[in-house]
Parts: C-alpha cells; sequence; structure tokens
C-alpha cells in the first residue's frame, strides 16, 4: 500500500502521518500548491519525513511548480535543503526501487539541479549526466525533436508565478 493525495484531505493528512509510525510511506502532491501547510500539519501530527514523498500531477502543473514549492517551504518554515530534499529525491527512489535514482554515484543516473544560492534561481540541470540546462537557459535538444517538424507552444490558463 503506497497512500498518495494524503492532502487532499486533512483527515487523510492526519492518518497518513499516523501510519507512517507503523513503516508505512505515504505521498503529499503538490496539485493544490499547499506544501507548506500539508507540511506543516504532517509534522504536527508526527509524520515520518524519511517515510514521506512529494509527488506532481506533470500534466496539470509544470515542474516548476514542484521547485517553487520546495522554495516555499524553505523560507516560510526555514528548512534546510538537507531536510526538503529527500522527500523529491532518496525517498521516492527508495520507495519505487528505483536504484539508478535519487543518489549521485556510479552507475545512477547522474540527475542533478544547480541552484543559485543568493536567489534560488535554477542554475544547471543535468539529467543523466547530459547538460540540459546551463547558467539558466536550456541548451539540450530533445531527442523526440529531431525528427519532428512540429512547433509545439503550450500555455496554461492558469496564473504563473
Amino acid at each position: 500500500i503506497y497512500p498518495t493525495h494524503l492532502n487532499r484531505n486533512p483527515k487523510l493528512l492526519k492518518e497518513g502521518a499516523k501510519i507512517t509510525k507503523q513503516g508505512v510511506t505515504v505521498d503529499i502532491d503538490l496539485t493544490e500548491e499547499d506544501l507548506v501547510q500539508s507540511l506543516s500539519s504532517f509534522v504536527e501530527h508526527g509524520g515520518d519525513l524519511n517515510l514521506l514523498t512529494l509527488s506532481t500531477d506533470a500534466s496539470i502543473n509544470s515542474p516548476l511548480t514542484m521547485f517553487n514549492q520546495l522554495k516555499e517551504v524553505h523560507i516560510n518554515l526555514g528548512w534546510q535543503w538537507e531536510k526538503i530534499l529527500p522527500l523529491v529525491t532518496t525517498n521516492p527512489a527508495k520507495t519505487l526501487k528505483l536504484s539508478h535514482k535519487g543518489k549521485i554515484e556510479v552507475g545512477a543516473d547522474g540527475d542533478i539541479v544547480v541552484i543559485n544560492k543568493k536567489d534560488l534561481t535554477i542554475k544547471d540541470v543535468i539529467i543523466k549526466g547530459k547538460v540540459f540546462v546551463k547558467d539558466g537557459k536550456f541548451i539540450h535538444e530533445l531527442k523526440s525533436a529531431q525528427e519532428s517538424n512540429r512547433k509545439v507552444e503550450f500555455y496554461g490558463k492558469k496564473n504563473l508565478r
């Protein structure tokens, strides 16, 4: 059992925090953009952060939504990155048995995000050892675009931050 979307209901979030004491991993999704409140409640109810993962419904929100919420936790709750990052790196990799993810070592995928310490912007992104973003600019062409004549632009109606 891997309960997810716990933050969609306060009672469910409280119960989720409780079952982590029995060794069950649970998940909070970021679609509602309420991570600061959800994590505060999870911790208040005694949830084990080692058994918590964060996920996003990528079809609804961009990956930047996740990053922005992680920044909010860092700024508003004062959590250090060492406390926040396992929720989106090592914890999900362990839970989903993805031995090549969530760590930086020989044989792992080598996924890295470099954050500017001063303004908390994304500086570089390396995926499977390839640089995709350098100095804040996207530089790597997607494989799917190499054989395509499509021009793709998508703008959601939701207010972007």
